[in-house]
């Protein structure tokens, strides 16, 4: 099993679905990770959620609507604990039968409102009160942008899990994982998508960014190490010295650790790739002028970026006086 539609459930028009959100082959749906869980050992009434959360409520039916063959659907009027909701069934008319005036059931599904306030679901998961075989456990809500139900999505994804595709293991080997006492790939995914419980599922999208962390460190480390600079930064400890004390303030010891530390990846042989974090006014734009004086004085050009024109406007100010006085120009 290779492709997308090798999976049962999924032909050439959902396969081209789920590219629209991102998922091009089997790896990026097993991988394709819930937004929240939610816990179905709550069962409330329709009042206990907010409009556009993901709930199961439990309800009996107080109307069956005659269907609208025109509009292929019909309706049910629900009554639960904290007041009635509407619950609408489109191009599933022959589910009409299943309902009768008297009869409980619970409903699993996103909790709309109209203008009126008046709440709804459209076509939500169901089973009668006394014959609950699904809707218990913990349910993933995936973020498909209204391309596909989660009931759809949900399929597809058991369908993978439980096919015979070889999950093997994508950074951690199962023998790390032992001896680490962590989950392995195919246990991760599992408790992903079939989470014993909300804090199980939670769990499993941690384990899986740490390996994706992971690989990125592991990825830049192979192709760091294969990279060398053929021409170094040249300035000596006295022009870094004078470059610091070109403000009008006193740089902290912090800021000059890290103007000494981009100072030191300059001169390495290898290509700096550096960030540095801090709150605002910590002296971050300082250090950056400092790294853009060291590479003018190297015989480079240097370009200080800005997420907004006004922000650039300002950090414009502050570089043509710093830069002019240590003999360098600069232009936004």
């Amino acid at each position: 099993m290779k492709k997308l539609t090798d999976i049962k459930g999924v032909g050439e028009s959902t396969a081209k679905k789920l590219e629209l959100l991102g998922v091009e082959d089997i790896p990026a749906l097993l991988n394709f990770e819930p937004s929240r869980y939610v816990d179905l050992g709550f069962c409330g009434g329709v009042l206990d959620f907010d409009s556009g959360e993901y709930g199961l409520i439990k309800g009996e039916i107080a109307k069956v609507s005659d269907p609208n063959f025109k509009r292929k659907y019909f309706s049910l009027t629900v009554k639960s604990v904290k007041g009635s909701f509407i619950v609408y069934f489109f191009n599933m008319m022959m589910l009409k039968n299943k309902f009768s005036v008297g009869e409980s059931f619970v409903f699993y599904g996103k909790i709309n409102s109209d203008d009126k306030g008046v709440r709804y679901l459209i076509n939500p998961d169901f089973e009668p009160c006394d014959k609950i075989k699904h809707l218990k456990g913990v349910a993933p809500v995936y973020p498909l942008k209204g391309i596909l139900s989660q009931k759809v999505f949900k399929n597809i994804i058991l369908n993978a899990l439980n096919s015979d595709i070889e999950l093997r293991p994508r950074f951690f080997s199962d023998e790390f994982c032992k001896k680490h006492d962590i989950k392995t790939y195919k246990e991760t995914l599992f408790n992903l998508h079939m989470p014993s419980s909300v804090d199980e599922g939670l769990k499993a999208k941690e384990r899986l960014k740490i390996e994706q962390t992971a690989r990125q460190i592991a990825a830049f480390e192979v192709i760091n190490s294969g990279l060398a600079r053929e021409k170094k930064y040249s300035f000596t400890d006295d022009e870094l010295n004078r470059f610091c004390s070109a403000f009008e303030f006193e740089l902290t010891l912090s800021q000059k650790e890290a103007a000494y530390d981009i100072a030191c990846d300059l001169k390495s042989s290898r290509y700096m790739n550096r960030l540095i974090c801090g709150d605002v006014g910590s002296g971050k734009t300082a250090c950056a002028l400092i790294a853009a004086a060291l590479a003018l004085n190297s015989g480079y050009q240097a370009a200080l970026l800005a997420p907004t024109s006004i922000l650039a406007e300002q950090h414009d100010i502050i570089a043509k006086e710093y830069l002019g006085k240590l003999g360098f120009s600069c232009r936004l």
